[in-house]
Order: C-alpha cells, then sequence, then structure tokens
C-alpha cells in the first residue's frame, strides 16, 4: 500500500511578460510535470531574465521534476534557485523532499526545519516535517506537526492525508478513514485522498466503499495506475476476472515499467483459465521487475519446487517452464 503526499508547492513571484502563458503554466500546481517542467525550461532559457524570475523558474522546474520522479534534476534545480534566493521557505522545502527521497531523512529535517524558521505558518513544512518524523519514530511529533498545519489552515488537505497514512500505519484504520474524509472535503478535487480513503476501507473489509472510491480516484485521474492496480485487484478478489483485466490492462498502460500490474493480470489470466497469457504476463512482471526482482522471484518458485537454479537474476529456459507452471496454480 502506497499513501501519497502531494509534493507540489509551487513559488508565487511575478510572471514574466515576455512569456505570460509559460509562466502560468511554470507555477500551476495543476499542470502536468512534464508541462510544468518545459515552460519552465523556456523561461530559464529567456535571454536576461531577471533574478527574481530565474528563482520562479528553477525553483518550479525542480518540483516539477520532483513530481515526475527525477530527483537529482530536481536537486539541481533547486539548489541553483535556493543559491539565489537562501532565505526562500519554499525552496527549503523542496530541498527537504529532494534529502527525503534519497533516503537522507536527517538531511530532510534539517531542511524543513529551515522552512518552518523562516515562515512559522508554512503549512507544508510542518506537513512533510511529520512525515519525517513518523519515518524517524516519533509519532508524537509528527501529529504535533499535522495539527499545527491544520491550525494554520483547517482547510488544508495534504495535512489530513499525512495525519491519515500516519494512522494507517499505526493500524488505526478508523481514525485514518476521518482523515481521508476529510481530505475529501477541504479538496474534492484530489484523487490522492479517494484514493487514500479506498485503503482504509480494504483495510476495514468495506469493499463495496473501497470499489467507489477508487472510481472517484479514476474519475480525477484517467491515468491513475495504483487505483486501476487496486480496483483490478478488488474486482477479481470479487470474482468478476473479465473486469479485473480491463482495469489491470489499463494499469498497465499507465506505467508498464511497474511490475505489480503484470502480476496481478496473470492471477487474473489464471482464474479465468487463460494459462498462456497468465505466464506471458508473470515472465513480463520479472522482466519490469529488473535484476533483483527476477532473483526474488527465483528464490520464490525454488521454496515452491518449481525451480532448481540458481537465483542469478537471469530468465532463462528453467525459468520461464516454472512460471508456467505457477500460472497454472492459483496459490502460486
Amino acid at each position: 500500500m502506497r499513501i501519497l503526499l502531494s509534493t507540489a508547492i509551487l513559488m508565487a513571484l511575478a510572471p514574466v511578460v515576455a512569456h505570460a502563458d509559460d509562466a502560468a503554466v511554470c507555477g500551476s500546481e495543476t499542470s502536468a510535470p512534464q508541462a510544468r517542467i518545459n515552460a519552465c525550461s523556456i523561461l530559464i532559457d529567456t535571454p536576461d531574465i531577471a533574478e527574481a524570475q530565474q528563482v520562479f523558474a528553477f525553483g518550479n522546474r525542480g518540483f516539477g521534476y520532483l513530481d515526475y520522479g527525477d530527483v537529482e534534476r530536481a536537486k539541481s534545480d533547486l539548489e541553483e534557485a535556493a543559491r539565489l534566493a537562501p532565505n526562500n521557505p519554499a525552496l527549503m522545502v523542496g530541498l527537504g523532499l529532494v534529502a527525503e527521497a534519497k533516503g537522507d531523512l536527517g538531511g530532510a529535517l534539517k531542511s524543513f526545519n529551515a522552512a518552518i524558521t523562516l515562515d512559522t505558518a508554512l503549512t507544508a513544512a510542518y506537513v512533510h516535517r511529520g512525515a519525517v518524523l513518523d519515518q524517524l519514530g516519533d509519532r508524537a511529533s509528527a501529529l504535533a506537526d499535522y495539527k499545527k498545519a491544520i491550525e494554520i489552515d483547517p482547510a488544508y488537505a495534504d495535512a489530513y492525508l499525512g495525519r491519515g497514512a500516519l494512522h494507517m500505519r499505526a493500524g488505526d484504520h478508523k481514525k485514518a478513514l476521518e482523515d481521508f474524509g476529510l481530505a475529501i472535503q477541504s479538496d474534492p478535487r484530489s484523487h490522492e485522498a479517494y484514493f487514500n480513503r479506498a485503503t482504509a476501507y480494504e483495510a476495514l473489509n468495506d469493499t463495496s466503499s473501497a470499489v467507489a472510491d477508487y472510481n472517484s480516484a479514476i474519475y480525477l485521474n484517467q491515468s491513475y495506475a495504483e487505483a486501476y492496480r487496486n480496483r483490478g485487484r478488488l474486482w477479481l478478489q470479487l470474482g468478476d476476472g473479465k473486469i479485473a483485466i480491463d482495469d489491470l490492462s489499463k494499469a498497465i498502460e499507465a506505467a508498464p515499467q511497474q511490475p505489480e500490474g503484470y502480476r496481478n493480470r496473470a492471477a487474473a489470466y489464471t482464474r479465468l483459465g487463460d494459462y498462456d497469457a497468465a505466464a506471458a504476463d508473470l515472465e513480463k512482471a520479472i522482466t519490469a521487475g529488473g535484476t533483483a526482482y527476477i532473483q526474488s522471484w527465483q528464490e520464490y518458485l525454488t521454496s515452491r519446487n518449481l525451480y532448481s537454479g540458481a537465483a542469478d537474476g537471469v530468465i532463462n529456459d528453467a525459468v520461464k517452464e516454472a512460471l508456467a507452471a505457477c500460472a497454472r496454480d492459483p496459490a502460486c
């Protein structure tokens, strides 16, 4: 299960008059990451751009790269923006997000602390610091940060998402459900809020409500691979393999690099008796997962007495035969 928090903290500086349309996209939270990156790049390449506009463009392109998943480019852009504007709290949050993405929780905490020192009312800094504190095991301090963010802005959806995520990890699914509901009230267009509430409904064994929330998440984000994948998994549990395959195929289309979609669709094909398609999807799943994932599958197939070769991360004929046998077994 993956709990989502928005990472887009956009910096509202005056737009570049000569490129007002690009500035609008560069500084828009609703723009797709790649569109934001492209628009900000046009501003950056504009001759004689003012320093404040450089901060705007590099900063927002950095956040765009973060949302796109390119942490190194995000780090480069945000560091350049921070060099030009060292006292900008939003940039401190961005650098904290980079550190968190790289697994440097201590560095992330330092950056979020700096952001709060610069702006004690910056809700995003409290929310993201709360997430890091939760990961560090300091649940009480994390809850205090979420509470502070909500006191500053009771309609800040990310604060409820973060606190709900904390409750989910603590196993308090009812409190999580309540917070995700408050996130939806604060931002009815948040596909992450519906997705997270669906996971809480699943944890409470309320499948019909979970499906309804995945429906809403997908309606709001037509390329939401994780929502398609989870909804497909639920359809499979409910015994509707054909609808499950449709959802899982959409998940694969949206995120072909993720092995889970192929793995789940393989289970649906097995349920329907299409063992060749199931075996093909299992092979696609482990190929997408890379060497370490292949090795883990080789070890798993060995544990089921389907494979006796080395766990070397190579898909050879013996692995393919083991996958074919696995595809015929619903318990595999």
